[in-house]
């Protein structure tokens, strides 16, 4: 079952080839920008000074705060609901060889439509918010009627189940969960027990995700999975600590674009997960890159922020 992250969706660009989602820090900074126009300058700053020191959920808070109500509303969809006609159709195919794995049921801390855009029929294509489906258990038997995008973390279409700021995690992950949080929860560690997880686009430094995740590993004693990461070259030795902590197994990279996009379709043409380690290879460097960078919490290459569509 995949599992994606924002990578895949800061891979998508416009017609005039620019990302058409925000990095975390963008996103931030864009908020500051927006307080600064509406007179709001204390607050601009305070965003700001949160930003300098990498408080990025204290940053969201404060930018939420600033920007209440329907204004807030706005600039989410602004920032994760774009026309899809502006969009360069052709980014999206890393994105559409993910559904080529065969799995009907696609997770994702992403706030975004890339997947539902994807997906082989974006009209029946559901989408879950965070909050459990009704008809999880018929997911995990593989007997879903039609394809679906399960946003752990919210999606654009319901603006109040997105999880961005501190006080949204803490309603996600706290120990002190509201009841349908816990269900997700609930369902994420169902999944991850039963299933062989797929990641892509993930950074892996989403610390309260990472510790759901090792908690599967923990309870499962080893006997999860398996799992796999698919991790560009570049940030792999960046990685391996937390990759091996997870129990995942690499799958490197040496480009994005076209040759990655030909390894992820190579594996969905195989349909097994027993295949995995066979086509566990380097790729030829044989296209430039789209450079969507590490995920969500990652350090992208060229840059010091982190993407953020989901967030994870």
């Amino acid at each position: 079952m995949p599992f994606v992250g924002a990578g895949v969706s800061r891979a998508v660009t416009n017609r005039a080839g620019q990302p058409v989602f925000p990095t975390w820090r963008e996103l931030l900074e864009r908020a500051a920008q927006q307080l600064h126009a509406d007179q709001k300058a204390e607050e601009a700053r305070a965003v700001r000074a949160r930003l300098e020191r990498g408080e990025y959920l204290a940053a969201a808070q404060l930018a939420r705060d600033g920007l209440r109500g329907r204004r807030w509303r706005d600039f989410l969809l602004h920032q994760f609901d774009p026309d899809i006609a502006e969009i360069d159709r052709s980014t999206l195919a890393w994105a559409e060889s993910i559904w080529s794995l065969g799995s009907d049921v696609v997770v994702t801390t992403n706030y975004d439509r890339v997947l539902e855009w994807a997906s082989p029929h974006p009209p029946a294509c559901e989408h879950w918010p965070t909050k459990v489906p009704a008809d999880y258990l018929a997911a995990l038997a593989g007997r879903t009627a039609k394809p679906a995008v399960w946003h752990l973390h919210g999606m654009i279409q319901q603006i109040d189940s997105i999880i961005l700021t501190s006080e949204d995690y803490d309603r996600l992950y706290s120990s002190s969960l509201q009841r349908r949080f816990s269900a997700a929860l609930a369902t994420l560690r169902s999944f991850l027990a039963h299933k062989s997880f797929v990641f892509f686009g993930f950074g892996f430094m989403d610390q309260r995700l990472l510790n759901e995740l090792l908690g599967v590993v923990e309870d499962g004693r080893g006997g999860t999975g398996p799992h796999y990461a698919f991790v560009h070259r570049d940030e792999s030795e960046r990685l391996l600590p937390r990759v091996r902590a997870l129990n995942l197994e690499l799958v490197t990279f040496d480009e994005f674009g076209p040759p990655l996009v030909q390894l992820v379709r190579e594996l969905g043409d195989a349909r097994t997960a027993r295949l995995f380690p066979k086509l566990t290879r380097s790729l030829d460097k044989q296209a430039p890159s789209l450079s969507p960078g590490a995920g969500e919490f990652g350090s992208p290459r060229g840059g010091g922020s982190e993407f953020v569509t989901e967030r994870g």
